[in-house]
């Protein structure tokens, strides 16, 4: 993979959760901490629900 790519593809919300999981059939860790995945989905969800809400209230006012 080139450098400028590689740079691209390990800073994507995905990369750290599937290291993880490629990591449990082999019963070791691979790839980042878990810790980072976790804080991924917790600011992905919190974006999306911040959204989600503020286009709710938008339709709603009418």
């Amino acid at each position: 993979m080139p450098s400028w790519l590689r740079g691209f593809a390990a800073s994507q919300p995905v990369t750290p959760i599937v290291e993880r999981l490629r990591g449990l059939p082999l019963d070791r860790a691979v790839g980042s901490a878990p810790e980072k995945a976790v804080a991924w989905c917790l600011a992905l969800t919190a974006v999306s629900t911040a959204a989600s809400a503020l286009r709710f209230r938008a339709k709603t006012r009418g």
